[in-house]
């Protein structure tokens, strides 16, 4: 019989710890509402067509939008940019 084990709050409250960062906020974030926030964040990827991760979005003072799909090099940052 294969048991499910949920290793993340193991690894999160070490990796919290070792960087100095206080566990108990993240840790109660994971318990109470994060499971609440991935659906929102599932529901806001839809509406913003997002296909593909990572996928990141850049806007100017004059609101110009543009996103980066996927692995992009440098070049593809600086040409997204001068555009």
């Amino acid at each position: 019989m294969v048991l499910e084990k949920n290793i993340i709050k193991k690894f999160l409250r070490q990796a919290a710890f070792e960087s100095g960062l206080d566990a108990g906020p993240l840790l109660r974030d994971l318990e109470v509402s994060a499971e609440g926030m991935f659906k929102e964040d599932l529901i806001l990827s839809d509406l913003l067509e997002i296909k593909i991760l990572t996928t990141l979005f850049f806007s100017n003072r004059e609101g110009v939008q543009r996103a980066l799909n996927g692995f992009q090099p440098y070049k593809s940052f600086k040409k997204s940019f001068n555009s």
